[in-house]
């Protein structure tokens, strides 16, 4: 049966009461309970309040038995931690559990000391809005103008008084990664965590040697993420029973603009296709690659040899090869149940495999016990398999370089789509091709492109009619 506990104010009187139900013990022994607290209304006679004071505790005691009652003591920042330890690192993708940590180091000191019973659409509205105006700090980065080879071992020729650190020590050390220290030689901007952690081990000070860079305005897009992290953790806790709605399902974040996808036109692929022809490998043939059949950049540096099947014309795709600061390249499932598939390529892209074969047997060949065996399609001269990152930053320089339109690397599946909408694949086909999990995910990102395809479409339907027509007429 469930306790009763007057509460009183200064001048002894009752105000509230508390009521307080078991929940039984926890493995050592140590009593379990929930409670609640009833504030009478002003108007009641004692007589209405102790029934109604009796109703409420017998109400709660059934909530607390049927697993329903609302735990209003855990605060956002303790039910976060619950979220990411019995959720999240068993059901996400490093890459989101990566973006998701670095998002809650903004969200906590935001509203992580809220309460969840208490937290309300305006404590979000309030959230999304200092997003939005940059009253938060935010992906902060900085730069710096000071030579970090006076500090870090560079192999330039040059001299130096005093001993320098190793590029891998101090990524060790400082805890980031190498990209890091690589754009610091470069003079590039990094993450004003990374440089405090830098400067700590190096023995500067972060304000004289960097400067903040100045801030842009949050995307909407960046605060529907936002969002959508906090609804997943108050989602959580609906199904724990610690509350019994999310409070996120009464908020609406900021209206998203929709982008469009960019891809390169009819004359500007092969324009691109044609500059290809004197490229290097191995990227001469991974880009084209990634043009024929639209996979994504992770897929295609996760193939392995026996992925191709070259009677058959097809290849199968299996993994994913990602990379984050934190855990370096790894290999995942693909993004998606869908994305696990079998692609059909013509006997050109096979022909452009086949050769590209040759040229890594010939490196092999060259560098004999040095070799490095992968088993993976894509290596460079050495046998390593392609960094992810690597093939970006090639095709940027590519394109700089040849005086081609800048275009991520990933607008190479855009342009095979748009390719196959505009000859009239059916969506079915290139939702499948693609990995997409829905047939509506294709259409929502491509629908400029289908809307082109159809005015393409009447105005054939027109060609054809009034040709007929003027021939009848002629005749």
């Amino acid at each position: 049966m469930a306790g009763i506990i007057e509460r009183k104010n200064k001048k002894g009187d009752v105000t509230s009461y508390r009521i307080k139900v078991s929940m039984g013990y926890d493995i050592n022994g140590k009593q379990l309970s929930k409670t609640m607290t009833w504030t009478p209304p002003l108007d009641m006679t004692k007589n209405q309040i102790k029934k109604e004071l009796n109703r409420q505790a017998v109400l709660f005691e059934q909530k607390c038995k049927q697993g329903q009652c609302v735990d209003e003591s855990i605060r956002f920042a303790d039910l976060s931690e619950m979220w990411f330890t019995d959720y999240a690192e068993n059901n996400l993708k490093k890459t989101t559990l990566v973006s998701y940590k670095k998002m809650l180091k903004v969200v906590l000191p935001a509203i992580g000391h809220i309460s969840i019973g208490k937290l309300q659409p305006h404590n979000l509205n309030t959230f999304y809005n200092m997003l939005l105006e940059q009253k938060i700090g935010c992906n902060v980065t900085c730069h710096s103008d000071e030579d970090f080879r006076n500090y870090i071992n560079v192999h330039n020729g040059i001299k130096y008084d005093k001993p320098r650190m190793s590029q891998n020590e101090l990524a060790e050390k400082s805890a980031v990664s190498i990209a890091t220290i690589h754009k610091l030689l470069k003079g590039d901007v990094i993450s004003v965590e990374c440089a405090k952690k830098i400067c700590e081990t190096l023995g500067l000070e972060y304000k004289k040697v960097f400067k903040e860079t100045d801030r842009n305005t949050i995307s909407p897009s960046t605060v529907k993420r936002y969002h959508a992290l906090i609804s997943s953790i108050c989602s959580f806790a609906v199904l724990q029973n610690i509350i019994p709605i999310n409070p996120c399902t009464r908020v609406k974040p900021p209206k998203v603009n929709k982008h469009e996808a960019d891809y390169l036109d009819e004359e500007e692929t092969t324009k691109l296709l044609n500059t290809l022809q004197t490229a290097p490998q191995p990227f001469r043939t991974a880009i084209q690659l990634l043009l024929f059949t639209g996979i994504r950049r992770g897929e295609m540096c996760g193939l392995s040899w026996e992925d191709i099947d070259f009677e058959h014309n097809v290849i199968r795709i299996k993994r994913n090869v990602l990379y984050t600061q934190e855990t370096g390249v790894y290999e995942d499932t693909p993004k998606t149940a869908t994305s696990v598939r079998a692609i059909k390529i013509s006997s050109h892209v096979i022909g452009l495999i086949n050769d590209y074969n040759e040229w890594q047997k010939e490196q092999q060949h060259k560098c004999s016990n040095q070799w490095c065996e992968s088993k993976r399609v894509f290596t460079n001269d050495l046998g390593v398999p392609l960094h992810p990152s690597s093939v970006s930053k090639w095709f940027a320089r590519f394109n700089q370089q040849n005086g081609l339109r800048h275009i991520p690397l990933h607008s190479l599946r855009h342009t095979s789509a748009s390719i196959l909408v505009m000859n009239g694949v059916p969506l079915n086909a290139v939702s499948k091709r693609l990995g997409h999990a829905c047939a509506a995910t294709t259409s929502n990102i491509y629908s400029h492109v289908f809307r082109m395809a159809d005015e393409m479409a009447a105005e054939a339907l027109d060609d054809v009619i009034f040709k007929k027509t003027s021939e009848n007429h002629s005749a």
